[in-house]
């Protein structure tokens, strides 16, 4: 017999009722770990375990619980797997966290490229869906790929810092296109500033 999940229709209090945030994530742990215990007893049919909303709560609770002399407790940040391996949604395996500075979400990021010529319509030209851990500098050259194969190639391209790398700059000046941005600081030469290109004229930028 599985008893009532007594989390499945209930949110998490605001966060600055701690303690009873916490008292109630142990409780809806608890839950949890009782539907598995029962879906992984020798007497439940072998079936139930390939079921992917039971797969999907054993991932994320062996993510987010653990077990110290049968005492269940919230994992703590350090003691949780990285962000680029870390199940954070029962909907969708691969969405993943993401921080750019002092942003933070939860899903994917997307790398958006516009035509921002002065005399003519601003056009988004390509859109690339990614992980949101790791870095952009490898998206650069997939949007030149991309508009590559379109025929949309710009002369020049703007870019934010995020996408700027000598790497980056020699792989766009081999396909022709002039990548100008900020590059990001030589933390090599501490009080010294980051070099900086200027583009006095744009095609394309690509964002997140």
């Amino acid at each position: 017999m599985i008893r009532p999940v007594r989390g499945a229709h209930r949110g998490l209090p605001a966060a600055q009722d701690k303690a009873e945030r916490i008292r109630l994530g142990h409780e809806i742990g608890a839950d949890g770990y009782g539907v598995l215990r029962a879906v992984y007893s020798e007497s439940a049919p072998a079936w139930l375990r390939d079921i992917a909303a039971v797969q999907n709560l054993r991932h994320v609770w062996i993510q987010q619980y653990v077990t110290i002399d049968d005492q269940l407790r919230w994992r703590t940040p350090d003691e949780q797997p990285p962000g680029t391996i870390r199940q954070i949604s029962p909907y969708d395996g691969d969405a993943r966290s993401g921080t750019m500075r002092d942003s933070h979400w939860n899903g994917y990021k997307v790398h958006l490229t516009e035509t921002c010529d002065t005399d003519a319509p601003h056009l988004i030209t390509n859109v690339i869906t990614a992980s949101s851990p790791g870095s952009d500098y490898e998206a650069a050259e997939q949007v030149h790929e991309a508009l590559a194969a379109r025929e949309l190639t710009s002369a020049v391209h703007l870019a934010d810092r995020g996408y700027m790398s000598a790497h980056d700059l020699a792989r766009a000046d081999r396909r022709g296109i002039e990548l100008l941005g900020p590059m990001m600081p030589d933390n090599a030469n501490a009080g010294k500033l980051g070099r900086l290109a200027v583009a006095s004229r744009c095609s394309a930028e690509p964002e997140t």
